[in-house]
């Protein structure tokens, strides 16, 4: 069995940051200096989500929902740099080539889902 410490449970829900007038929630956490935030929104349909590269000090939108970003979380099973796929701008590419080591990662890791698959949208 394991321990949950709910101190630092509850300083995940509650921790935001302002950017660009902004008001950010955290929403998933790295551990590390990369972060994904949500603006909410009153509909929850419509909360945008802003990938944080802390490294930088970068803000990227993201063109995926809440619901899609669990949808792919769960697809991947933990495998990560699977975010820049989904960055409003589309001809992003990190200098370690997050998407295309993915894409790799992806399909021989967990043979059960295609590429192509978890990058499509259901809309």
């Amino acid at each position: 069995m394991g321990n949950v410490k709910f101190s630092s449970t509850y300083d995940f829900v509650i921790r935001n940051i302002t950017q660009q007038g902004k008001r950010l929630f955290l929403f998933d956490d790295f551990l590390d200096m990369w972060k994904v935030y949500v603006e909410l929104t009153e509909d929850p349909d419509l909360h945008k989500l802003q990938f944080a590269n802390l490294y930088e000090g970068t803000f990227y939108p993201m063109t995926i929902t809440v619901a899609q970003h669990t949808e792919k979380a769960a697809l991947c099973r933990g495998l990560t740099n699977w975010h820049e796929l989904f960055f409003e701008e589309k001809n992003y590419e990190s200098d370690q080539g997050n998407r295309r080591r993915f894409r790799n990662e992806l399909e021989t890791v967990f043979s059960d889902v295609r590429f192509n698959d978890f990058i499509r949208i259901a809309t």
